[in-house]
C-alpha cells in the first residue's frame, strides 16, 4: 500500500507527515508496503517507527508533536480544517456565528459514540472545553472569559465577551487541541491529565508500554461523518486493526528496521539516508515542507503605522534611529 493511501485511511495525514523527531532529521516519511488501493479492506497491524515518546496521551496537557500525532487517532474536536485550510465541522454537525461575533452555536452530530460505548452530548463537550481552557495556553488566552452553555443534548454554545476573529481557528488548532472526552473522564482527571484515554476517534487506546510502544486498535463502533473526506474532516475509514507506535529515537535504527521489514513506516529520516531510500523500489519516500509564520504587531504606535524605529525595537534590532 502506498503511503498516501495508508494515511488517508488512518485519518492522520498532516500529523504523521509533518512530524519531526529530536535528532538532526528531515521531515521525511518512508513506507515499505505494497500497493493496495482498496479503501475498505482491513489489514492486520501497522508498525510505525516513531522518533519520540509522548509525554502524555492527553492532548489538553501537552503541545508536543508526539502527543499530537498519536492522540489524534483517538480524540476528535468540534471543528477542524479541511483540505483548503477552512474551518469545518467535525464532531459538530454545523456551527453558526452571531452577527456581532460574540456567540457561536454548535449543533452536535447525534449518535457519536465514545470508546466506552456512551453517546457524546453537549455535557461532555462543555466539560472538555472547560478542561482544555484551563490547561492549554491557546485555550486560556482566547477563552478564559468565555461562557460555555448547554442549550440541549445536541446544542452547545460559546459566549464571548467580545468578538474574536480567530476563535474558530483556535478551536481547530492541531497542537494541544481541544479534544472532546467523556464528562466522567474530565471529572476524574487530575493536574497531570486524564486517567482514562477515551475519545470518539477511529482508534481506541489499548496499551502504553513505556519506552517501547503505544498500541491502538480499530474502534469497531466508530461513527464516521457522512461528508466526503477533506483534510482533517469528513469520512474516515481505518484500514488497520492495530497501530503500533514504536519509540525508536535512533534514526539509523529506524532506517534499518524499515529495510528489514520490522517497521512498515518510519518518521524523520535523516537527509543522508534519502538517496538510499530512493534507490529501493519497495520504499516510497515523502518529504513535506514545514515552516512557522509569525506576525509581529506594532503595539507602540498601532498595527498599520510605519515607524521604522518602533519596528526595529519590536523585532529586537539594535540599530539606532536616524
Amino acid at each position: 500500500m502506498k503511503l498516501r493511501n495508508k494515511y488517508l485511511a488512518l485519518g492522520i495525514v498532516p500529523f504523521m507527515l509533518a512530524a519531526c523527531g529530536g535528532d538532526d532529521s528531515s521531515e521525511t516519511t518512508t513506507d515499505a508496503s505494497e500497493d493496495n488501493n482498496d479503501a475498505t479492506e482491513i489489514s492486520g497491524e501497522l508498525q510505525i517507527g516513531y522518533s519520540a515518546q509522548p509525554d502524555t496521551m492527553d492532548p489538553h496537557m501537552s503541545p508536543t508533536t508526539a502527543t499530537r500525532d498519536v492522540s489524534r487517532n483517538v480524540f476528535e474536536t468540534l471543528v477542524a480544517v479541511n483540505a483548503d485550510y477552512e474551518v469545518s465541522p467535525m464532531l459538530a454537525e454545523s456551527f453558526e456565528e452571531s452577527e456581532d461575533g460574540k456567540t457561536i452555536t454548535f449543533q452536535l452530530r447525534e449518535g457519536v459514540l465514545f470508546h466506552n460505548g456512551e453517546e457524546m452530548t453537549a455535557e461532555d463537550v462543555k466539560a472538555s472545553m472547560e478542561k482544555w481552557t484551563e490547561y492549554s495556553s491557546i485555550g486560556r488566552s482566547n477563552l478564559a472569559d468565555a461562557e460555555f452553555i448547554i442549550e440541549d443534548d445536541y446544542t452547545f454554545v460559546i459566549e464571548l465577551p467580545e468578538r474574536n476573529s480567530v476563535i474558530l481557528h483556535v478551536l481547530a488548532e492541531i497542537g494541544q487541541f481541544a479534544a472532546i472526552m467523556p464528562k466522567e473522564v474530565v471529572d476524574e482527571a487530575g493536574p497531570t491529565g486524564a486517567n482514562d484515554i477515551i475519545g470518539t476517534g477511529p482508534f481506541e487506546f489499548v496499551e502504553w508500554a513505556t519506552d517501547q510502544h503505544i498500541h491502538l486498535t480499530r474502534f469497531d463502533d466508530y461513527v464516521a461523518s457522512d461528508e466526503p473526506s477533506s483534510g482533517l474532516v469528513g469520512e474516515k475509514n481505518p484500514q488497520y486493526e492495530d497501530l503500533y507506535f514504536n519509540f525508536v529515537s535512533d534514526a539509523s535504527t529506524r532506517v534499518s528496521g524499515l529495510q528489514t521489514g520490522e517497521y512498515d513506516v518510519i518518521m524523520a529520516v535523516p537527509y543522508d539516508n534519502i538517496d538510499l531510500m530512493d534507490s529501493n523500489p519497495n520504499i516510497e519516500t515523502m518529504i513535506t515542507p514545514s515552516a512557522v509564520e509569525v506576525a509581529v504587531f506594532n503595539e507602540l504606535e498601532g498595527v498599520f503605522e510605519d515607524h521604522s524605529r518602533e519596528r526595529r525595537l519590536t523585532l529586537g534590532l539594535t540599530t539606532k534611529p536616524s
